[in-house]
C-alpha cells in the first residue's frame, strides 16, 4: 500500500512540475484542471473582456491577453495574486486599469500599443515590476513613482513623442535601468 501511495504522489508532482513549462491556449482549457494552468495564452481571441474561467487559474504565473479588443479590466483579477507576467498590448486601453495596481506580484507589464496618456501614482504599489512596457501609447503624463519603483530594469517608451527637454529629463532620471526612447521631437517643444 505504501508503494502505490509513493507512486502515485510522484505521478501527481511529476504532472504538475510538466503543466508548469506549458503554455495552454483556450482549446486545451476543457482537458486540464484549472488550478494546473501556470500560462495561458489568450491572444487573437477578439475579447472584449477577460473570460470569468481565468480567475479559477489560481495558480496562473502568466497571462497573454495581447492583440485583443479589451479595454477594461474588472476587479477580479485581483484574484490572480500568482500573476508575474502580464501582456496587454494591441488592445484598446486608454487609461492604465486601476485594476492593475493589485496584482503586487507582477514582474512584467506590457500595455504596449494602446492609447494610454497617463502613467498614474498607482504605479508605486507595483513593487516588484522589473519591465514596464509602454511603447506605441500617446503618453503625455509619466508619474515620477516610476522613477522610483525598486525593481525596475527596463522601461520602454519607444514610439511615445517628448520634446527635448522633457526627453532629456527621462534619460536622466532612467539612467539606471534599461531605457528605450526615441530621439526627441521638435514639434513637442
Amino acid at each position: 500500500m505504501k508503494h502505490w501511495f509513493v507512486g502515485v504522489l510522484i505521478v501527481f508532482l511529476n504532472h504538475s512540475h510538466a503543466q508548469r513549462g506549458k503554455t495552454f491556449r483556450l482549446e486545451d482549457l476543457e482537458k486540464v484542471p484549472l488550478d494546473s494552468v501556470f500560462s495561458l495564452n489568450l491572444s487573437r481571441e477578439k475579447l472584449t473582456e477577460i473570460p470569468t474561467f481565468v480567475y479559477q487559474c489560481r495558480n496562473l504565473e502568466r497571462l497573454d491577453l495581447s492583440k485583443n479588443r479589451l479595454s477594461f479590466l474588472g476587479d477580479s483579477i485581483d484574484q490572480l495574486l500568482a500573476l508575474t507576467h502580464l501582456n496587454l498590448s494591441a488592445n484598446k486601453f486608454i487609461a492604465m486599469p486601476h485594476a492593475l495596481f493589485s496584482l503586487v506580484n507582477l514582474k512584467v507589464l506590457n500595455l504596449g500599443m494602446n492609447d494610454i496618456e497617463k502613467v498614474p501614482d498607482f504605479i508605486e504599489d507595483l513593487t516588484q515590476l522589473e519591465q514596464l512596457i509602454l511603447h506605441d501609447n500617446a503618453i503625455n503624463s509619466l508619474s515620477e513613482k516610476v522613477n522610483s519603483l525598486p525593481n525596475l530594469k527596463v522601461l520602454d517608451l519607444q514610439g511615445v513623442m517628448y520634446g527635448h527637454e522633457l526627453h532629456r529629463k527621462l534619460v536622466k532620471d532612467f539612467s539606471h535601468c534599461t531605457f528605450y526612447i526615441d530621439p526627441p521631437c521638435s514639434c513637442m517643444d
